[in-house]
């Protein structure tokens, strides 16, 4: 989980949002890392990630990195687009990652539909 710095956007057009997902598809490739889900807000995302090689530093370095580069230039911005660091949580049982699937598609969901 990331948040943009001050709460601020993050994605500012579906176009962001697909660099996003194609920034996650690339460290997926490079670093072996397994997505089992996610979920892209307009000011933060979630991601729910196996890595087998124990290299999630770098996966989320690399993700973070190329996604910024991204944002600055498409926006004529500079500096950092997130708050800080990452916040990881080890999922060790499988009813809490069902549960996290769930309020992911569920908190998707509301993004999309005007309810």
């Amino acid at each position: 989980m990331n948040r943009g710095r001050g709460r601020e956007n993050t994605f500012l057009s579906d176009d962001d949002f697909k660099y996003f997902l194609y920034c996650i598809e690339q460290a997926s490739l490079r670093f072996n890392i397994e997505v089992h889900s996610y979920c892209l807000m307009t000011n933060h995302y979630h991601l729910l990630i196996k890595t087998p090689d124990t290299n999630l530093g770098r996966a989320m370095k690399h993700i973070n990195g190329l996604y910024t580069q991204y944002f600055n230039r498409t926006h004529n911005t500079d500096g950092t687009l997130f708050r800080g660091r990452y916040k990881a949580v080890l999922v060790d049982a499988d009813n809490y990652f069902c549960m996290l699937v769930g309020t992911f598609t569920v908190t998707q969901l509301k993004r999309v539909t005007p309810w």
